[in-house]
């Protein structure tokens, strides 16, 4: 699954992966922002954090929902939808 957000005009794709750790249940994310990728965590809004600073060379911190386009109910029932299941996408 991928989520595509815009940061000061910059668009960063998150990317959810599952079978990334012992943890099957447990979902990774990693970001592409330019011709940027971050590793895989399993916390998303760190690695957002990280990848915005790395490349506005700022000390900006994401924590919140709609700072990671998760506001949005659709994708919120979607991934809990996909998680009971068990049914993530590979990417």
């Amino acid at each position: 699954m991928t989520i595509v957000t815009t940061l000061n005009e910059q668009k960063f794709i998150l990317y959810i992966v599952q079978d990334y750790s012992k943890n099957l249940q447990q979902p990774g994310y990693y970001y592409q922002a330019r011709a940027l990728f971050s590793n895989i965590k399993k916390s998303c809004s760190i690695i957002l954090t990280s990848l915005y600073q790395n490349i506005f060379q700022t000390k900006t911190k994401f924590s919140k929902p709609q700072e990671l386009s998760f506001d949005n109910d659709s994708i919120d029932n979607y991934v809990k939808k996909k998680l009971e299941s068990r049914e993530l996408p590979t990417c």
